[in-house]
């Protein structure tokens, strides 16, 4: 007997069509009933309450309020699909609220709030079937402005990009639902722009079809939105050869690395953009990756949906202790953590061969229950290109015998005293038979069960330093999404001495780090650096040409309480040296970290 679904969407969705593809989803593991609420038009909020009961699974598809009302109904099956643009503003109260419902995130920074609260949630980024090159190629500049609200507006677009570089421009009116009154009172093309030969506009499209057919036109689509859903207005542009230019937000920070695959923009900063065509390339590599990762993630959504919620576990200690004394009960906790040792359910089979492509390596001394979190991810890991070594520090706890009693799952390991983690990690190098090697370290975590293989996708041959994003988790567990710039974009923003927080928080991490064997044993990592010869390792390989890869992908979780986090003030002593040695400018640098402290 097939399962009967409920979806509640939002109405104006059966006009865009947006929330189609994941109906017709659950119509692969169900007969699905479809409901669509009018609140945007100022209509009451229907009570569904009622026929949740009729139903085997209720799917919830971005509106807030009505999870609200429904998330402690008693309903067994409850999936919200939160959409970044109208959900962001939530705040802890809302999100507490859906511990008894499953959660599927279409942004990581969604996945990253989930984390946070210990919500039951599943992470995959949308991507579109197909890509194809421009219709107009890329020689020159055709630009295509889709206004659906009153900022970003024309004036916001010519302020940031120079109307000359462009061949031709088109202004495309049609505001989102709700926002229609506001027509008249929009800061609109002049008259003098709408006479030039480059100038053309449209409005709303009745047909989907006529809208794909005007953007075959144009080769870049500026957002019509600073923060989006999932992001189809940029997605279809890509999916026709389009290179979208938008702001620093979710979705489109998600997707977009800055200058390799579109354009991520400041309002107070003027662009002149640079040749197309490099841009397009990457564009169609990366929509071709994640895809394929997308899809991957696709295979086991159904398990997710079909399976019970997992509920946050209760807090531990008194409800007064953790009200009065916040930071003495985190103190406690975190502890009370270090001394168990969770179980580990995963297993994975030893390497078979004499090569793998990939060695996980980690690095540990005297913290066992730490060291069973990092067995549990790499165990699951559903990549199998690759062997797991662990290197310990001659520990004198249960390490070892957490080590041992999972042997089978471990390819290798040693156990013997070093001079420190770089020294360990090079040993782990050094008996690594991959091509690359990522260091997964005690307490370290990949993103998800697919992120070896989703990094490894589609990777170029020739790639000597892959790299991508991650998740940072603080000591009181709330997590935020680490997105990772473009190393060629750092580290000429470093050789300037252009130095801001900005370029230090988009700096890969070695737990987000695939690099080359032959790279880290030639390099190796600077024994004068306590903290950061990870990072001298990667600005060192940079500047000796090695050819570098940005996954694009979220790769791994790194928590606080680390050597970096325990000594903040050798961390930064760290960074300046290395950057005093990489740049050109080192007046502007010495000044970077003197504000630094």
């Amino acid at each position: 007997m097939r399962l009967k679904i409920l979806f509640i969407g939002h109405s104006f969705h059966t006009v865009t069509k947006s929330s189609e593809f994941f109906i017709n989803f659950l119509k692969t593991i169900g007969d699905v009933s479809t409901e669509f609420d009018d609140c945007w038009k100022g209509e009451a909020q229907v009570n569904f309450r009622p026929i949740l009961r009729s139903f085997d699974m209720v799917v919830v598809w971005q509106l807030r309020q009505v999870i609200e009302t429904i998330a402690h109904s008693g309903h067994p099956n409850i999936v919200f699909v939160p959409m970044y643009d109208s959900i962001h503003t939530g705040g802890e109260n809302f999100w507490r609220k859906l511990k008894k419902v499953k959660v599927v995130c279409f942004s990581p920074t969604l996945r990253a709030t989930c984390h946070s609260y210990g919500l039951d949630s599943y992470f995959l980024q949308y991507y579109p079937e197909g890509c194809k090159v421009a219709a107009v190629g890329y020689e020159n500049k055709r630009m295509f402005f889709w206004q659906r609200l009153p900022i970003p507006n024309w004036q916001t677009l010519t302020s940031i990009l120079p109307a000359s570089q462009f061949e031709k421009l088109h202004h495309h009116l049609a505001m989102d639902p709700g926002i229609e009154s506001c027509a008249e009172n929009l800061i609109a093309p002049t008259v003098s722009e709408t006479r030039q030969e480059n100038f053309g506009n449209s409005t709303w499209f009745e047909k989907k079809s006529d809208l794909i057919a005007k953007l075959a036109e144009f080769n870049l689509f500026f957002l019509p939105r600073e923060r989006e859903g999932i992001g189809f207005s940029f997605l279809d542009s890509m999916e026709t050869g389009m290179i979208p230019i938008g702001f620093n937000f979710p979705t489109f920070n998600e997707y977009v690395i800055d200058g390799v695959n579109g354009f991520i923009v400041d309002k107070k900063q003027r662009l002149d953009l640079p040749p197309l065509a490099p841009v397009a390339a990457n564009m169609m590599h990366y929509l071709k990756k994640g895809r394929a990762n997308y899809e991957r993630s696709l295979g086991k959504l159904d398990s997710f949906l079909l399976k019970r919620v997992v509920p946050p576990p209760k807090p531990e200690g008194s409800a007064l202790f953790r009200k009065f004394a916040p930071k003495l009960y985190r103190k406690w906790l975190n502890q009370k953590r270090e001394r168990e040792i969770p179980e580990v359910s995963a297993s994975r089979k030893r390497f078979q061969g004499e090569s793998p492509l990939v060695t996980v390596v980690t690095v540990v001394r005297n913290n066992a229950p730490r060291l069973a979190k990092t067995f549990q991810s790499v165990f699951s890991q559903t990549y199998r290109n690759f062997e797991y070594i662990v290197i310990d520090g001659k520990s004198t706890d249960e390490t070892m015998k957490v080590v041992r009693s999972h042997e089978s799952s471990i390819d290798s390991h040693l156990s013997e005293k070093d001079r420190g983690p770089y020294d360990a990690m090079m040993k782990g190098a050094a008996l690594a038979r991959g091509r690359y090697v990522i260091y997964m370290n005690a307490g370290d975590e990949f993103a998800e069960t697919t992120s070896l293989g989703d990094a490894m996708e589609l990777c170029p041959e020739d790639a000597e330093f892959i790299y991508g994003h991650y998740y940072f988790v603080a000591a009181n567990r709330t997590t935020k999404l680490k997105l990772v710039r473009d190393l060629d974009l750092t580290y000429q923003t470093l050789r300037n001495g252009n130095l801001t927080h900005l370029w230090q928080s988009g700096l890969p991490c070695h737990q987000s780090s695939i690099v080359s064997k032959e790279l880290i044993l030639r390099i190796g990592f600077d024994p004068t650096l306590v903290i950061a010869a990870d990072h001298a390792l990667a600005y060192e390989a940079f500047a000796q040409g090695a050819k570098t890869y940005h996954t694009n992908t979220v790769i791994s979780k790194y928590y606080s309480g680390g050597l970096s986090s325990k000594m903040h003030s050798q961390c930064v002593n760290d960074w300046r040296k290395i950057s005093l040695k990489h740049t050109e400018n080192k007046a502007a640098v010495k000044e970077f970290y003197k504000k630094m402290g």
